[in-house]
This record gives structure tokens, sequence and C-alpha cells, in this order.
């Protein structure tokens, strides 16, 4: 997450093979931080609105992924250089989603 003065990473990235591909998962997730501040997001209460609701942990799991795709979308045009990290980082986070069947179990 980010505040309105600092980004915040993870002390490591270790899911890709090699330290550039690593380092490049960091550069999207600045970028990604910086999405937020850019379209606005940064200002909404994601905690609150989250608790808020009567299902807060399938909002989380509908809600969260297409955030970050949605912000990842348009930085895209803006990151030119990041393109290959961020197609790595896009087929990392489609290969570990859970099955839309799962996801659809919880409605009941």
């Amino acid at each position: 997450m980010t505040d309105e003065a600092s980004i915040f990473l993870p002390a490591q990235i270790g899911n890709f093979a090699t330290a550039p591909q690593n380092l490049g998962a960091y550069r999207i997730a600045v970028l990604h931080q910086i999405g937020y501040w850019v379209e606005g997001t940064a200002d909404f209460d994601l905690h609150q609105f989250f608790a808020e609701s009567s299902r807060p942990v399938l909002l989380r799991r509908i809600s969260s992924p297409s955030k970050i795709f949605e912000s990842i979308r348009r930085w895209r045009a803006a990151t030119r250089g990041a393109r290959a990290d961020l197609a790595r980082v896009l087929a990392q986070s489609l290969a570990n989603r859970p099955a839309v069947s799962s996801m659809l179990l919880c409605l009941h």
C-alpha cells in the first residue's frame, strides 16, 4: 500500500527466476502505487470499504485483482521500458489467481 508521502515495497521479491526479472517486478510495484496517486485511488479508504461490506472476503477477492489490472492497463502506455516486466507480472498474476468457479461458489 501507499500513503500520501511514501511508497512501501516488500523487502524482497523472489517470484521470478533471475535478479533482473525480480527487479522488474519491483518496477511494476512502484508504477502500480504511483498509479494509485495519479488515479486518486490513494484517497479511497479501501479498508473501511471492505469492513462495511457484508461479504468482505469475497469483495477483496473480486475487487483487488481488477484494481491492479486497471491500474496496470492505464500505465501501459506510459511505461514503455517496463512492458516486458509488466507482461511477466501479469502472466504470473493470471496463473496464480483462483479459478472463477471457486469465486462463484463464495456467492452462494
